[in-house]
């Protein structure tokens, strides 16, 4: 059998202070990542988590965001 290709799995959560987190999971189930802070607002959540992904593709994957899909 071939090497897992699939992406990772990004879940949107509430923490016990009722605020909205982002984690991120490997296909093998493991947490890759979770956002460090809690928002009350869902989409200031959402910003956040993309513009860290935004600058993590751009710092380790060059030119990744210029291509066509």
């Amino acid at each position: 059998m071939g090497q897992d290709t699939r992406l990772p799995k990004v879940t949107e959560f509430r923490d016990m202070a009722n605020d909205f987190r982002i984690r991120v999971t490997a296909s093998n189930g493991n947490i890759l990542t979770s956002s460090p802070e809690g928002y009350k607002n869902k989409q200031d959540c959402i910003n956040s988590s993309v513009s860290a992904s935004i600058a993590i593709l751009s710092k380790y994957m060059p030119g990744i965001l210029n291509q066509e899909l």
